[in-house]
């Protein structure tokens, strides 16, 4: 009797109210011994989904965990549980609304016992569709194994979780998880990941379809100052890290100057004394701004 082939590769799916994109997610992974996906669904409207025809249910290779109530925490935590579930030596990720190429399998084999802790490949926009993957893109292209510049960029100016194999002994090492935080959940993970190796490839094919769908799990983002003030932490840790890497070529911008002023024109008087007070908390730099501002001035090639 052949013994069961092990589980190489397993791709990790956050879902909310999006079936029809999801079976469309699933149809393009191939059904294969070494591939397992992991569907976490952040409670779905029962209206919107059937969910005793969910997708991925009698899929093989294929769990799917379903959150309800308390434990809906948005996609950050849904890729926690999957990776708590995972059983492969390499993890993808993948937004339920996106969808891998023909290319996908065949590509990933190529690094199955590789010593890399992550490869990173490049995406792919459906025709005709609005999208923000334009950033990933151009940094993919033009990347050049010769330039430490180029590789920085890769490391510290993309920050989303997809169209990567992580390897999960290096993530389980390293300690690093999604935040639970509804908004910028996925840069905190992606920039500790890479800021924690220098063993990353680049792989320039596409596996992976990015389809930007603001309906979706990972594009939901409440208009709210509680959601602004989320993704003004993530952003000050984020400089605060460039900073100490000497990075100062992408603090360019107004820093949290440009955050208060925003918050000021949107949220009034109030929310600017709150987002004030928390930016002296999560450790905002104010003098950084006026510093690199003055440097660009006096020494504008410099």
């Amino acid at each position: 009797m052949r013994e069961k082939e092990a589980i190489l590769y397993t791709i990790i799916i956050p879902h909310k109210n999006e079936p029809v994109l999801l079976q469309r997610c699933l149809d393009s992974i191939p059904l294969k011994q070494d591939v397992e996906v992991v569907i976490v669904d952040d409670d779905s409207d029962e209206e919107i989904v059937d969910f005793n025809n969910f997708p991925g249910l009698n899929r093989k290779n294929t769990k799917v965990v379903f959150l309800k109530g308390i434990d809906s925490k948005g996609a950050g935590n849904a890729r926690n549980i999957g990776l708590e579930k995972a059983k492969g030596k390499w993890i993808l990720f993948c937004d339920a609304d996106d969808y891998f190429t023909e290319f996908f399998y065949l590509t990933v084999k190529k690094y199955e016992n590789s010593d890399y802790h992550i490869i990173i490949f490049n995406i792919d926009i459906p025709k005709g569709i609005n999208y923000q993957g334009s950033t990933y893109q151009n940094i993919i292209n033009n990347y050049d194994e010769t330039k430490e510049e180029s590789l920085q960029d890769v490391k510290f100016k993309i920050w989303t979780p997809w169209a990567k194999l992580y390897n999960k002994d290096f993530i389980n090492r390293i300690g690093v998880k999604f935040e639970s935080r509804r908004v910028g959940n996925d840069a905190f993970f992606v920039i500790s990941a890479n800021n924690n190796t220098d063993k990353i490839e680049i792989d320039k094919t596409k596996i992976y379809y990015h389809y930007y769908n603001n309906h979706g799990l990972s594009h939901k983002k409440k208009q709210s100052l509680d959601s602004f003030l989320d993704r003004m932490e993530i952003d000050i840790w984020r400089r605060n890290l460039y900073r100490q890497k000497k990075l100062y070529r992408y603090l360019d911008g107004a820093g949290i100057y440009q955050v208060l002023i925003e918050v000021y024109k949107v949220y009034g008087l109030k929310a600017f004394f709150k987002t004030f007070y928390k930016s002296f908390k999560y450790g905002a730099n104010f003098t950084c701004p006026i510093k690199y501002k003055l440097k660009k001035i006096l020494m504008p090639n410099g």
